[in-house]
């Protein structure tokens, strides 16, 4: 029997905000709170909002790597927030993941439907138990996708 290969992988949505100390003065042009999102491979900025591309330029190389599962103890999993390119400036840029992007494809459906939902923030914390299991996250929204089409087949 042929060995069958999966070269599927899935991506998270990105976050990316505008951190400083309260007060801080800030000489890169963002303001605290400004932010962009990255959906899949498009990038996202609110209408009316700019951003430097030296900002830009000091994050957008680690992007590719957020948006990806790593180790739980890997520094780009832990690390989220990244200096700004302008040395005396004190601002930083956060890293967020938002959801998986599989996941805004399952409330597509769920709007297509006209089924009600709220998204609720949830905090997984991982026991010593499920990191030495080795359970990857995604086969969590496996199990969820599995459950809802049964109770929708019903």
């Amino acid at each position: 029997m042929a060995a069958v290969s999966n070269d599927s992988f899935e991506l998270y949505d990105l976050r990316v905000e505008v951190v400083a100390p309260q007060g801080a003065k800030l000489y890169c042009g963002a303001k605290v709170g400004d932010y962009f999102e990255l959906k899949g491979e498009m990038l996202y900025l609110p209408a009316g909002q700019g951003i430097s591309i030296y900002s830009l330029a000091s994050v957008l190389p680690l992007l590719a790597a957020k948006q990806r599962e790593t180790h739980p103890h890997d520094w780009m999993t832990s690390d989220a927030d990244i200096a700004c390119a302008d040395p005396n400036c004190p601002s930083r840029l956060r890293i967020t993941q938002n959801r998986m992007a599989h996941a805004s494809q399952i409330l597509e459906e769920v709007a297509q439907l006209g089924l009600r939902y709220v998204e609720v923030p949830v905090t997984i914390r991982y026991t010593e138990y499920s990191l030495k299991k080795g359970q990857k996250l995604a086969n969590g929204f496996n199990i969820l996708w599995e459950s809802m089409t049964e109770i929708f087949s019903r």
